[in-house]
C-alpha cells in the first residue's frame, strides 16, 4: 500500500501540511467571498446615487462620470424611474 513505510515523523508532518493548505484554502475562499460582499455594496451604492442623480435630472455623461456606471445600466436605471 501507499505510504506504508513512512516514517510516524514524515506522516505527522505531512498530516500537518495537508491541514494546514486546507486552512489557506478555506481562509482564501473567505477573503474572496467577503471582497465580492464589498464589491456588491459598491454596486449597489453606485446605483443609489445614480438614482438620486436622475431624480435631479442630471445629465446622463455626468452620472456616468460621477458613478463609474456604464450608459446603458443608467438608461436602464432611468428607464425604471418612470
Amino acid at each position: 500500500m501507499r505510504g506504508e513505510n513512512i516514517s510516524p515523523e514524515l506522516r505527522q508532518l505531512l498530516h500537518h501540511q495537508k491541514v494546514t493548505n486546507f486552512h489557506v484554502r478555506a481562509q482564501l475562499k473567505r477573503i474572496s467571498e467577503d471582497e465580492y460582499v464589498r464589491e456588491e455594496g459598491r454596486q449597489e451604492e453606485k446605483i443609489a446615487n445614480a438614482r438620486k442623480m436622475i431624480e435631479e435630472n442630471l445629465p446622463i455623461e455626468m452620472i456616468e462620470r460621477c458613478t463609474g456606471l456604464s450608459v446603458e445600466k443608467i438608461k436602464q436605471l432611468l428607464a425604471m424611474s418612470h
